[in-house]
């Protein structure tokens, strides 16, 4: 399986069309990101991430 391994990214612009360019392609994505309300909060909005560290 190839992996793209996201460092940062916003909730919309070119990161975030990246994202989803990435899944659309059959990559497995994962997002880094010193976020924490993200991943415990608001998780269901990043449908297009894999795997969100």
């Amino acid at each position: 399986m190839q992996t793209i391994i996201f460092l940062g990214s916003n909730k919309s612009g070119s990161s975030r069309e990246a994202l989803k360019a990435a899944k659309s392609l059959g990559y497995f994505t994962v997002l880094l990101t010193d976020r924490e309300k993200w991943i415990k909060q608001q998780r269901k909005e990043f449908t297009d991430v894999h795997q969100m560290i």
